[in-house]
């Protein structure tokens, strides 16, 4: 099957409708709904309905299904159009999390011209003033000024410290889009982590199987708890044994430090929380207890990275002895991570 790929500016158009958009949630909210229901329970007439209907069909967000006489709408991503999948799942969350539709309306017009579009990815790896904003977006005056006061009123963008610089809203859509705004740049490109039983090596086993680049610190003489780490991993020693210096060390060496637990961090994990907040490090903890199934874990993950495209990602969490079950959860964790960011 050709994938499909229709320009953003274009579905967020489709997407910044309120009517659409009552319509989804119906269909999100009650199964076999056809055309006449749709169109009464969102108030609007059947001529309409079908439009709309059409419209959001026509972006793989809807499907229609026969049963016997009956045409039903249910919500249905189209494999044949990029981005389908993701944003229907964005709507569907916004929807369950009871997020007006006027909000969801407002992230949608951020991206329904295709210059806000461009000029978010230029303020997304090259934050500034306005006048070298202006200068390597292309821009005029009056219209950078307009467009920026877009991306400013719906949470896109901020101006601190004399800059402007990308900010990803909380909302479930408004992370959508950042993440297909800018994904095609966005590459985790090593994953590092001590080399010590359990999260670290899970890590490690991930980015082989993946294809990933791999490396990190290790204490002098490769020390871990089962003893000398196995040469298989590119690990580097640092000049003594203490677990502390590889620890940050990682941190410092990675545009991100994520940190696996099953339970509140202690220890080694808690430590490394700690050193990148003392670095100013980006820095995100998840504990796998919290969550249903992997990929909601990963939704806490950051949807942007300031000025990095291609990432390094440090990885740390409990050794083996305090937690059997950490290194399968985040080798489940990582692997879905990295395939998903190589899509």
């Amino acid at each position: 099957m050709n994938i499909l790929r229709p320009t953003l500016w274009r579905t967020c158009r489709v997407i910044a409708n309120t009517t659409r958009l009552r319509l989804l949630w119906a269909i999100f909210q009650e199964e076999g709904l056809c055309v006449d229901e749709l169109a009464s329970v969102t108030g609007t007439s059947r001529e309409n309905a079908t439009i709309q209907l059409r419209a959001l069909n026509a972006r793989g967000l809807i499907a229609p299904v026969r049963r016997g006489r009956k045409v039903i709408y249910q919500d249905e991503a189209n494999p044949g159009v990029d981005g389908a999948e993701e944003i229907l799942a964005a709507l569907r969350q916004c929807c369950k999390k009871n997020i007006p539709i006027k909000e969801v309306f407002q992230q949608a017009t951020a991206f329904t011209h295709s210059r806000r579009i461009a000029l978010m990815k230029t303020i997304y790896y090259a934050p500034g003033d306005f006048d070298e904003i202006m200068e390597a977006s292309g821009m005029s005056y009056p219209a950078l000024r307009w467009n920026l006061s877009k991306l400013e009123a719906r949470g896109f963008v901020k101006y601190r410290g004399g800059r402007y610089e990308a900010v990803c809203p909380k909302n479930p859509m408004g992370k959508c889009l950042m993440r297909l705004v800018c994904a095609e740049q966005m590459k985790i490109i090593r994953v590092i982590s001590g080399g010590q039983t359990g999260a670290d090596r899970a890590a490690l086993d991930a980015a082989v199987v993946c294809g990933v680049d791999h490396g990190g610190w290790c204490p002098k003489g490769r020390f871990a708890e089962d003893g000398p780490i196995p040469a298989k991993y590119n690990l580097q020693e640092t000049e003594d044994e203490d677990y502390p210096s590889r620890t940050k060390a990682n941190v410092e060496a990675a545009d991100l430090t994520l940190i696996f637990s099953r339970g509140p961090l202690r220890g080694g994990s808690l430590l490394t929380q700690k050193f990148a907040q003392e670095l100013g490090k980006p820095c995100v903890h998840i504990d796998l207890l919290e969550y249903s199934d992997i990929f909601q874990a990963l939704e806490k993950l950051p949807e942007f990275f300031p000025n990095v495209g291609k990432i390094v990602l440090n990885v740390a969490g409990p050794r083996a002895s305090n937690d059997p079950e950490i290194y399968t959860a985040v080798y489940e964790a990582m692997i879905s991570l990295l395939h998903r960011e190589a899509d």
